[in-house]
């Protein structure tokens, strides 16, 4: 059987479509729409991706198409996370996710007792006063080694050097 090609919208395409709309959703993510171009961010995280895919909003199972209007660039982590939402539900899910749910995404892949202690880790830090990874400046930090593309076991020791360092100062 002779497979289907599927003619979906350049990347380019979708961001030029969604840019401002995703700009007024993730206010506390994208500063402006030149931000937003400036990098191949994952809509629902904010996170740099080293390629973001083309996500339907509703799935074609479910009627979905192909069009620009019904597509999203989302990182492999939200990808996945969304795979199951639709509707109002993926617009409030879109809304509330963050670099934070992404970052658990992926540590949860390569050390799952690392996964299991960061966010109640961080939940004290941020308690304290000391480190906070629900912060914008930790999402840029993250973001900086990310467009280098460094792998994700790399990304967690540069941000554990970078949580010694922080405590340290503070």
């Amino acid at each position: 059987m002779k497979s289907k090609k599927i003619n979906l919208p350049t990347k380019k395409q979708i961001k030029d479509f969604w840019k401002y709309k995703v700009v007024e959703i993730k206010k506390d993510v994208f500063d402006s729409v030149e931000y937003i171009d400036s990098a191949d961010f994952c809509f629902a995280c904010g996170l740099v991706s080293s390629g973001t895919e083309r996500a339907h909003i509703l799935a074609r199972s479910a009627g979905g198409s192909d069009m620009v209007d019904n597509l999203h660039l989302l990182c492999g982590a939200c990808h996945k996370a969304s795979e199951m939402l639709d509707g109002v539900e993926y617009f409030d899910w879109i809304k509330e996710r963050s670099h934070v749910d992404s970052f658990l995404d992926m540590a949860y892949k390569v050390d799952y007792k690392f996964f299991r202690s960061f966010l109640s880790d961080a939940e004290n830090e941020k308690q304290n006063g000391g480190f906070d990874v629900f912060s914008k400046s930790f999402r840029d930090e993250f973001n900086k080694y990310r467009r280098i593309e460094m792998k994700a076991e790399d990304i967690i020791s540069k941000i554990e050097s970078k949580k010694s360092n922080y405590c340290l100062q503070h």
